[in-house]
């Protein structure tokens, strides 16, 4: 694990400018998802029901206990009692009892991220670059055609990892929209490949690209992952889930 991940059972003082950066895993093995199905509410336990095997039923439990048991850190309440809104592309957000506290959760496979923040536009997304993906079909259906073009302008070898970055970076920005990928992959540009910078290049509406911020990094070997908020830059504080220290 990298040095600059701090494991903590209790988050650091959350303050404007900071990003708080969780990272977990929910594999079964991590913690019993039978005490943790406890937090859920009745309607996620019907959820986490409903997932057609045992592994995508634990990782949901695993995934919303925790973020419960994180939050109610934040807002000081009990895990159970904390409630969601949800926007119109379903994003959650805190009803209360604190509504500046804004946060974005992303997993692929057993590997979980949760950023938290005082603002509620933020927007996080990760992938296992180890997937095999055919990136040139998925990118010709969902990126911009600047986007398309100057992938395959790329050596070969490259290819893999920059449809990765580019992936995670258009994702954590519309989820920090609260748009998902109802807001159009295609319909803006993000900046990507061998030592180009995290940019927001072109956008399908009047916001100025200035006007956000993307940090790209990879929480784990063999990831791809982004953060996204309104500008100017938060500072990344990378915190290691460890609720038992």
């Amino acid at each position: 694990m990298s040095a600059d991940w701090v494991s903590a059972s209790a988050p650091p003082r959350l303050t404007t400018g900071h990003i708080h950066l969780w990272r977990f895993r929910v594999d079964a093995d991590v913690e019993d998802p039978a005490v943790l199905l406890q937090l859920l509410t009745k309607e996620e336990q019907a959820k986490a029901a409903g997932f057609g095997t045992r592994t995508l039923a634990s990782q949901f439990v695993v995934n919303r206990a925790s973020l419960r048991r994180l939050l109610s850190l934040y807002v000081h309440e009990v895990p159970t009692e904390i409630c969601f809104d949800y926007g119109p592309h379903g994003k959650p957000a805190l009803k209360v009892p604190d509504p500046k506290v804004g946060f974005n959760l992303t997993h692929s496979g057993p590997l979980s991220l949760l950023a938290i923040q005082r603002h509620p536009d933020i927007g996080v997304d990760v992938e296992r670059t180890s997937r095999c993906v055919d990136y040139s079909r998925v990118a010709r259906r969902f990126f911009a055609v600047d986007e398309f073009d100057y992938l395959h302008s790329l050596p070969e070898e490259q290819r893999h990892q920059a449809f990765f970055e580019c992936w995670t970076r258009k994702e954590a920005y519309l989820k920090a929209r609260g748009q998902g990928v109802a807001g159009g992959l295609d319909r803006f540009s993000v900046s990507f490949g061998p030592n180009r910078p995290s940019l927001l290049l072109r956008t399908a509406d009047d916001t100025k690209p200035s006007g956000w911020v993307i940090q790209s990094l990879s929480p784990w070997a063999e990831t791809a992952a982004a953060v996204c908020a309104p500008a100017p830059e938060q500072e990344l504080v990378r915190l290691q889930w460890s609720p038992h220290i």
